[in-house]
């Protein structure tokens, strides 16, 4: 069942639902079921992202983390923005520091260090939410890093998650 799963199955099926949940919550006969849905999502979550402790690492490689975690980013800021908070999710210690995780996977040459089934491209894994992180967590070192790598080939998230100025003074703010 994806709700308890450990692996990025669990991140995406439940950040599916709970983007859809937001989607129609506010809608007056969806609102039990999309509250449901998030306060499900909210228990489900920390089944995988738990795994990432303690320092933010995908035991199922970079490839993995942007697929699970890109997922997991939008949902993120979704909750900011419509509902003014993740109810607790960016004080998971590991997810502090998930960026570090993703940014070391890359080196000078361009090649990702890879493990588990992914590519080497280090392109191919360098991933939008690391804007998303910058801004979160004040950390402008991932907002450098994932422009510096992109080679002028961006995506609609760059839009979503891209902020002019990290320094952010109100947490209310996000997004």
């Amino acid at each position: 069942h994806y709700a308890i799963d450990k692996g990025n199955h669990n991140t995406v099926v439940t950040t599916g639902l709970g983007m859809i949940a937001l989607a129609i919550g506010d809608e007056n006969e969806c609102e039990d079921i999309a509250n449901e849905v998030i306060n499900e999502s909210l228990n489900a979550l920390p089944h995988n992202l738990l795994t990432f402790a303690p320092h933010g690492v995908c035991s199922e490689g970079p490839h993995y983390w942007k697929y699970g975690q890109d997922q997991f980013f939008q949902y993120q800021a979704a909750m900011h923005k419509s509902l003014k908070t993740d109810f607790g999710l960016s004080e998971i210690p590991c997810m502090k520091t998930t960026g570090d995780y993703i940014v070391s996977m890359h080196g000078p040459t361009g090649m990702c260090f890879n493990y588990a089934d992914g590519l080497e491209s280090a392109h191919s894994v360098m991933s939008a939410s690391l804007l998303w992180l910058s801004f979160l967590y004040g950390k402008p070192e991932y907002k450098e890093k994932y422009i510096n790598s992109q080679n002028d080939s961006y995506s609609f998230l760059d839009l979503l998650f891209y902020k002019e100025d990290e320094n952010r003074t109100d947490k209310d703010e996000l997004s």
